[in-house]
């Protein structure tokens, strides 16, 4: 429905490109790292069989076969700080999973000129919780981009 919106804020935003960036490692971090088994999910609500499940390949794939990314207004905001909690995978250390990732937020910041990417200074990857102001600040910004743009 790219006709109903008028901006994007993307907060440590999740690429379509991060299983090309992970390459033969995207199945550990898919499926210990993001989506591990249900008795191993980090939050107990999380933990419950009719908890919500993502599959990420089915919505990465829906992602690249969609229509070109609309042309409005984005900004990008990205975490500094590593992932809380995320512990080293086999064949995937944590740093190198932290790096992986933060490299994809380069894709989402290039899905529109004038693009600003904000480094969310202290937060790892719930900014919202962390800097709620940013947050706003970035989607006030997005809402007058936008209105110039009307």
């Amino acid at each position: 429905h790219a006709d109903q919106v008028r901006g994007v804020v993307f907060v440590d935003g999740f690429s379509a490109s991060i299983p090309a960036l992970f390459g033969s490692r995207w199945p550990i971090y898919r499926d210990q790292g993001l989506n591990p088994p249900v008795d191993q999910m980090p939050v107990p609500s999380m933990r419950e069989p009719e908890s919500e499940r993502v599959d990420l390949d089915a919505s990465v794939a829906e992602v690249l076969a969609g229509p070109a990314f609309p042309d409005v207004p984005v900004a990008v905001l990205t975490k500094t700080e590593p992932f809380a909690g995320l512990k080293p995978l086999p064949g995937l250390p944590a740093d190198e999973t932290n790096r992986l990732y933060e490299r994809a937020q380069d894709e989402l910041v290039a899905l529109s000129p004038d693009t600003p990417q904000t480094f969310a200074t202290g937060s790892d990857h719930y900014i919202q919780f962390s800097q709620p102001d940013l947050v706003v600040a970035a989607t006030e910004l997005i809402e007058r981009r936008a209105a110039i743009r009307s």
